[in-house]
């Protein structure tokens, strides 16, 4: 939606363009305080760019005068592409020291993950013709995987010394899996042909054996090396295994002849489902300190969502009883708080649980003996029915970063359609739901919220506009520049909120909201400097602006927008 607005708001004859440029407002010199300058951040041609949320580098990717698009970084002094050469290339991710990871084309048209560190651009290659790159830790470890010149397949590592391919010596190998450590789990052909999994640290890749068959899948390593996955058993049955210690832990089942592992947290505890005594009832559970316990509500299926370091688990399960309201049987949330598995009802009929938060409180939704479904909050084993905003349902989806609570509501329409229902998002300040929306007639997103509880979002007017909007922790502002159009982009911790407006003058302008005024980026930079601001989509705890503008009405450039 967003790009046909942009492109409608710029392709026109040049001619047109001419006429426009001569009368645009942000062309005229104007007395002025200048608060930014404007730097442009491109190879050439169109362009974009981003923070990048780990390294707070300046990333981006260009269209050069070559035609391919390139990835970018903004070193603060000049824009150096991230190539191998080849016309195309892009960013995969980086660490906090400023170490980037991507693909790009080779001036021989290979595809190769590439390294970029101290101002080099190094290529990551096991002889083949592609390899990519999939992380890179905050030691600067690359794992990923590659071709060999002779067409097979491998993970790899790359650290100091060099590329070390990661086998058990068949002709195959996957990543599955990494910690912060920088060890690997994955999968791997042994030289019998046998499917194996692995674990690689230290330079060595251990084979972690089976249960006694011919194939162990890993899929979950903790910051311990404790390795959870599925594992044939000499009798031919799939369990559920725990590698810890160097040695595999055959978890066993609930009675069943399957299980499988879903999750591994900290403390080696271990989560997944199993089939039981009764096929086909499945039941989830969590393994610990070498007991399998189910976790059911006594129906014929369960399953977990969640589970924390701390061993609380967060699932969803059928019940033995059917529900009063509709005589069908019931699934509702539940929570294990390392004793007891404790259902999560408002009364009556399913519930259904989104997240688990600071000290195991659980958000989600439920039916109540009404029929309706109502957000939820269950907290120091108390379940809280948030209400609604007036309509018949609501639910709670997340929480903040101090632990309140957003969701959504319906809410009842008044005008055009009388008795029709909205869609609205809401804060949960502990006490009551702040409906978080400009007009009663719409229907409201969450977009964002900073560590302040700030939020900004938007809403979908009556007419169909989309509109803007940030609570400040007090009130609900609109963020427009007098036009009806407007869109929000980013939001930093001290809740300055960059975006993008239509003017009075019908013409799309980025905006920066602070201190309760929204202001039209192009005001506070230098009016003689050619740049119009067309959207402002981040910024950063530092006050810089990354956005979209044209220069002296040429194509649009990413630039970067900074304060004196």
């Amino acid at each position: 939606m967003f790009k046909s607005h942009r492109v409608g708001s710029i392709l026109t004859t040049l001619a047109v363009v001419g006429l426009l440029l001569s009368a645009a407002p942000w062309r005229k010199a104007k007395a002025q305080t200048v608060l930014y300058t404007v730097t442009e951040l491109s190879l050439g041609g169109e362009s974009n760019a981003y923070f990048h949320p780990v390294s707070g580098q300046v990333l981006g990717s260009s269209v050069t005068s070559a035609g391919g698009r390139q990835a970018f970084l903004y070193d603060g002094t000049s824009v150096q592409a991230l190539t191998l050469g080849g016309l195309d290339s892009s960013v995969i991710s980086a660490n906090a020291s400023g170490d980037i990871i991507g693909q790009s084309l080779t001036t021989n048209g290979e595809e190769h993950a590439f390294l970029h560190r101290n101002g080099q651009t190094v290529a990551l290659t096991l002889g083949g013709t592609y390899s990519q790159a999939l992380h890179i830790t905050a030691s600067g470890l690359v794992i990923g995987e590659a071709e060999t010149a002779t067409g097979e397949s491998y993970a790899f590592v790359y650290d100091q010394a060099g590329m070390h391919t990661l086998s058990l010596g068949g002709a195959w190998s996957d990543v599955r899996g990494y910690n912060a450590a920088g060890q690997v789990i994955g999968r791997a052909l042994t030289s019998s042909g046998d499917e194996h999994s692995y674990i690689y640290g230290g330079g060595t890749t251990t084979d972690l054996g089976t249960l006694g068959g011919t194939f162990t899948h890993a899929e979950y390593v903790n910051s311990s090396g404790q390795v959870a996955g599925s594992s044939e058993t000499l009798s031919g049955e799939t369990h559920a295994f725990l590698y810890s210690g160097g040695t595999m832990n055959d978890l066993g089942t609930l009675g069943g002849d399957f299980s499988y592992a879903s999750g591994i947290n900290a403390n080696g505890h271990v989560i997944g489902q199993s089939d039981t005594a009764n096929a086909p009832t499945r039941h989830a559970f969590i393994y610990k300190n070498g007991t399998m316990t189910a976790l059911s509500l006594g129906g014929d299926w369960s399953n977990v969502r969640f589970l924390t370091d701390s061993g609380l688990v967060v699932g969803d399960a059928k019940t033995a009883a059917n529900d009063p309201l509709t005589g069908m049987p019931m699934s509702r949330a539940f929570l294990y708080d390392g004793t007891s598995v404790q259902e999560l009802s408002l009364g009556a009929g399913d519930s259904d649980a989104y997240g688990i938060g600071p000290a195991g409180a659980v958000i989600g939704w439920s039916h109540t003996t009404s029929g309706a479904a109502h957000a939820f909050l269950y907290s120091n084993g108390t379940m809280n029915d948030l209400g609604t905003l007036g309509g018949p349902d609501s639910a709670a989806y997340n929480f903040t970063p101090s632990g309140s609570v957003t969701g959504s509501s319906q809410v009842v329409e008044m005008t055009q359609y009388p008795g029709a229902y909205h869609s609205h998002d809401f804060f949960y300040d502990g006490s009551q739901l702040l409906d978080l929306s400009l007009n009663s007639e719409s229907d409201s997103y969450i977009l964002g919220v900073n560590s302040s509880d700030q939020i900004m979002g938007y809403e979908f007017s009556p007419a169909g506009d989309m509109r803007a909007f940030f609570y400040d922790g007090t009130s609900i502002q609109a963020l427009t520049l007098g036009g009806p159009w407007n869109a929000p982009g980013d939001m930093n911790s001290a809740g300055q909120v960059v975006g993008w407006s239509e003017t009075t003058s019908n013409v799309w302008h980025a905006f920066l909201h602070e201190g309760g005024v929204t202001q039209d980026l192009n005001d506070l930079i230098d009016a003689n400097s050619g740049w119009e601001l067309v959207y402002g989509e981040w910024i950063n705890d530092d006050g810089l602006i990354l956005g979209t503008g044209a220069y002296l009405g040429g194509p649009y450039r990413a630039v970067l927008i900074s304060p004196i």
